[in-house]
């Protein structure tokens, strides 16, 4: 995680820029999610749950909630930069696999990156 650490901080500049939200439960913020537009197509750029949190419907809420975002902003896409144990997950939620990403991290391991689409169209979407 380290390695990613400039990628992964949400800077105060990023939450004033581009849509960020949260989820809370008794104990504090349980997750989040940031969204970016770029004209007819969103990124969902982060989607965090607490591990303490995973498979209570966290993660479904926050991303219902970034497609209903990216919709009502006009969007007519939402790609995503998944983390390779998240993509599971974004397939269940309706997404499709676009292609990946491959990085070279220090000491030459290879990390691949799912790239994945979610039509937002309102045809054939429950969210």
């Amino acid at each position: 995680m380290e390695i990613w650490r400039v990628e992964l901080t949400l800077t105060p500049g990023y939450i004033a820029r581009e849509p960020v939200f949260v989820a809370e439960g008794r104990e504090g913020i349980v997750g989040f999610f940031g969204l970016r537009l770029d004209e007819v197509r969103s990124h969902l750029e982060h989607l965090w749950v607490k591990p303490a949190h995973l498979g209570r419907g966290c993660g479904r809420h926050l991303f219902e909630a970034a497609v209903r975002l990216a919709r009502a902003l006009g969007a007519e896409v939402m790609h995503i930069k998944a983390d390779p144990n998240a993509e599971k997950f974004y397939l269940k939620m309706g997404a499709v696999r676009a292609g990946a990403e491959e990085y070279v991290m220090s000491g030459g391991h290879r990390r691949v990156l799912p790239l994945l689409a979610y039509p937002l169209s309102s045809r054939g979407s429950g969210t």
